[in-house]
């Protein structure tokens, strides 16, 4: 199984709320400073962050697919690079270098 993480719903500043399912495609449309960009962009910087409130989103929760095993397959499979270090290799591939014991963490 190929890992998959996706945002399962997101809750906005003025408690609208918003679903989603696995591999469906959203369009955000609206006019010029509705909020669109600034969602998006908060959206990025909070799934990287342990605070999950912005401005414009008020929650958001993130589902993840498939366990430790098939994310470590995943990124050997689409590794560029395999690096062995003490004690575990690191996997190299477009905008990442992962070392072996943190992809846990991810």
């Amino acid at each position: 199984m190929k890992p998959k993480v996706w945002i399962e719903r997101i809750k906005f500043s003025d408690n609208s709320e918003l679903t989603f399912e696995p591999n469906q495609i959203t369009v955000f449309v609206g006019p010029n400073n509705a909020g669109k960009s600034a969602t998006l962009k908060e959206l990025n910087t909070l799934t990287r962050q342990k605070n999950r409130e912005g401005k414009v989103v008020k929650d958001f929760t993130l589902k993840k697919e498939g366990d430790l095993n098939d994310l470590l397959e995943f990124v050997k499979e689409f590794s560029m690079e395999v690096f062995t270090t003490d004690p575990e290799p690191s996997y190299k591939g477009y905008k990442y270098h992962l070392y072996k014991g943190h992809i846990s963490s991810y």
